[in-house]
């Protein structure tokens, strides 16, 4: 959980989403003890944060009806809901004035709707309709309880006395969207779990499908969850926000050492020049094991003590290419390639490989277009209904899979059809393992087919702070984490994980010359407050 004593300099508000978003992916399973505790941590801190006069706004936590006639997106959807219902309020403000004394920082911080269900019951609404995911969704709505939470408990009487709805007597927590919105999502366990956390807070929380007539209606996850996809549920996570306000603020070059730029060993990506590129970040890790290659011989002797020759010579490359994937692989053209790649050399010529895939700021993994394409949503792929049912696909994949069937693609050959047959639900490689399979079956495919190879590992290194990167839209094998749903289906050697900045601290070590690259490496990729 994100540290509230080494927050950054950022707006408070920008920090708060990071913290919720972090608090709501750690919702695993229902009850978690802890969350009571963290949202008391935080408008603690929250209340140290106030500004001199943070009630003053006269708009605050106020219920209005809308002054415009109508408007786009989810903002003219509030509209038009407020003005058709009498107990439908809009675009509530929660932070103006409460944290800057101007209150033109947090102007825009609203609650969609507010309700007023009688007796003393309000639900705080959070709209959406396409944009985001529902677990973000969830964590927008959290985050302005905990706002509603720090006035009932900081705003002196008076103020309190004139807003009906800081005096409710319990909180309905709300996510609004068309039904489409949850298509091939599973968020029950979610659901479940932030429900019962907020029972000590006088407050429940629910996902709700909205008709056309403009009915709410509960969600039903088993249906949804077989739906495919109908939304591409964009979304900048906190933790890639507040990290790239953290860049750009340090300035700077982007490379330790802008030389490292010719060690690429493939194309730069479209976004190589953004400080939170995730090319940038994997050459400024992997360029010191790059150029010493006795240095990255030690490493994998620490990281790796069971491999089955520690090799007489290891080299490490940044997006290099190994041939004949594109062939075993069904790729040729294209070819998957892993941002990093050591080859390991024994004795007599006998070769192994470690490939590795770094994460920094990315919500997920990647998910199959022969379910949902973005250039062409929702898929190419007139026949998706294939794609909901595992054992079937397992027992014909040339036929049954889009991918294998349209484009040649060979990845079932690499993967345990044995343990994908036993999977009473859709394809597990339809979203967020779509990347992950992929390499893990390269792996495979280099061990099996690549000419004196003996061995193949696929390693992953997600940044730590990044915790929305592991999280799957529906469990997968049982598991709503990625990496274990990628174990249970390729087993426990399927994927291992190398902690990043684990990595940064091995290599300093190692080599003590590289303490000035191990302090740049922390200050920017490794603030105290990730």
């Amino acid at each position: 959980m994100a540290d509230l004593e080494s927050s950054p300099t950022v707006n408070v508000l920008e920090w708060m989403d990071y913290r919720v978003r972090r608090l709501v992916e750690g919702l695993g399973e229902p009850g978690a003890g802890w969350f009571a505790g963290e949202l008391e941590k935080s408008l603690e801190w929250l209340a140290g944060q106030l500004a001199g006069s943070p009630w003053r706004s006269r708009s605050l936590w106020r219920l209005r009806k809308p002054e415009m006639e109508d408007g786009h997106g989810e903002r003219g959807w509030a509209i038009r809901l407020s003005k058709a219902k009498s107990e439908l309020f809009c675009e509530v403000p929660v932070a103006s004035g409460v944290f800057d004394e101007t209150g033109a920082r947090n102007k825009r911080a609203c609650v969609d709707l507010a309700e007023d269900r009688g007796e003393g019951r309000y639900a705080l609404i959070e709209l959406k309709l396409e944009a985001d995911s529902p677990e973000r969704a969830a964590a927008e709505i959290l985050r302005n309880f905990v706002l509603y939470l720090l006035a009932r408990r900081r705003a002196p009487a008076e103020f309190l006395t004139e807003l009906p709805l800081l005096q409710a007597k319990w909180i309905e927590l709300r996510v609004w969207a068309p039904e489409r919105y949850y298509h091939g999502r599973d968020c029950s366990v979610l659901e479940q779990a932030l429900s019962k956390g907020l029972q000590g807070f006088a407050a429940d929380f629910a996902f709700a499908a909205v008709s056309d007539d403009s009915k709410a209606s509960e969600v039903d996850w088993g249906d949804m969850r077989q739906r495919a996809r109908a939304c591409a549920h964009r979304e900048d996570p906190p933790f890639k926000r507040m990290l790239r306000a953290h860049l750009r603020g340090l300035g700077g070059s982007h490379l330790f050492d802008p030389a490292w730029r010719g060690l690429l060993r493939g194309p730069e990506h479209r976004y190589f020049d953004e400080p939170h590129s995730s090319q940038a970040f994997t050459l400024n890790l992997c360029a010191p094991l790059a150029l010493d290659a006795e240095l990255a011989r030690e490493f994998l002797r620490v990281r790796c003590p069971g491999l089955p020759y520690q090799g007489e010579r290891v080299e490490l490359q940044v997006e290099a290419a190994i041939p004949g994937a594109g062939k075993w692989l069904g790729e040729e053209g294209i070819g998957t390639s892993p941002d990093f790649l050591i080859r390991v050399e024994g004795r007599g010529g006998r070769m192994g490989y470690v490939l590795g895939e770094v994460k920094l700021t990315e919500s997920e993994f990647g998910g199959c277009r022969g379910w949902f394409d973005e250039r062409h949503p929702p898929s190419r792929n007139e026949e998706r209904e294939r794609c909901m049912d595992a054992r079937r696909i397992a027992r014909n994949p040339t036929g049954e899979c889009y991918m294998a069937r349209r484009f040649g693609r060979r990845y079932w050959e690499h993967v345990d059809l044995a343990r994908v047959s036993e999977l009473a639900e859709p394809c597990p490689f339809r979203e967020g393992l779509y990347q992950l399979m992929r390499n893990h079956a390269l792996a495979k495919a280099a061990a099996s087919e690549a000419p004196g190879v003996d061995w193949a590992r696929f390693v992953v290194c997600p940044h730590a702070g990044n915790g929305a990167v592991r999280r799957l839209a529906s469990p997968v094998a049982g598991s709503r984490d990625a990496l274990e749903a990628l174990r249970m289906i390729g087993g426990e050697d399927a994927a291992e994980v190398w902690d990043p900045r684990q990595m940064v601290e091995e290599v300093a070590r190692l080599e003590p010359k590289l303490a000035a690259w191990r302090e740049w490496m922390m200050a920017r990729y490794f603030p105290d407050w990730v």
